[in-house]
């Protein structure tokens, strides 16, 4: 069974989608998405050359790990969008290892966001790298002064007197206020964020 935050999830991308391309004017949807490969992969079956050798005799997964990250719209994969760079990690793991909030900030914003058309509909999912929060809502674990803090910061109505559990019920109320650093940045540049996945 699925998971209910799942389900609203892709329900809320379907909706989202399907109005974007039933409007008089819709927005060109980005997507955009990571992986790796190993600088010596290759298939165990292949065409075998006229000198009788067959494929490489290297073996598979041996070898540097190349992470790459690229973005495509309608119109093809989107110019000057490409990063791939040798992993730091060999070929132990996988991209998640290597790729992380700074590295892909910095592809997001200066090969990203300046080659996509304005008013773009960018399609990601949840992963770790993009999920970094802005101001995080207190959770179980902050101190008190710290939650009431927070409802303050944003002007939200509360009783200090309250007790912590009071408080984090507000909070509660108060979570969508989140915002991540790369929605923020793709709205600021005059575009949207759609994820693929559930907010964390």
């Amino acid at each position: 069974m699925e998971r209910n935050d799942i389900v609203l999830a892709r329900n809320k991308y379907l909706r989202l989608t399907d109005e974007n391309r039933k409007s008089s004017s819709p927005r060109l949807e980005i997507y955009l998405d990571e992986t790796w490969v190993n600088h010596n992969e290759y298939v165990d079956k292949c065409w075998t050359r006229p000198d009788g050798i067959v494929g490489p005799r290297v073996k598979t997964g041996e070898g540097a790990r190349f992470i790459i990250v690229h973005a495509r719209g309608e119109n093809g994969m989107v110019p000057g969008g490409l990063l791939y760079f040798r992993s730091k990690n060999g070929n132990k793991g996988d991209y998640h290892d290597s790729m992380n909030h700074t590295c892909f900030l910095s592809w997001f914003q200066t090969q990203l966001l300046v080659n996509i058309s304005t008013r773009s509909l960018i399609v990601l999912d949840n992963a770790s790298y993009h999920s970094k929060v802005l101001n995080k809502a207190p959770v179980s674990s902050s101190r008190k002064s710290d939650i009431v803090f927070w409802l303050t910061n944003h002007n939200i109505a509360h009783d200090p007197s309250y007790t912590k559990t009071e408080l984090l019920d507000v909070v509660k109320q108060h979570k969508y206020l989140q915002e991540y650093e790369i929605d923020k940045t793709a709205r600021d540049a005059g575009h949207e964020v759609l994820r693929l996945s559930p907010y964390q």
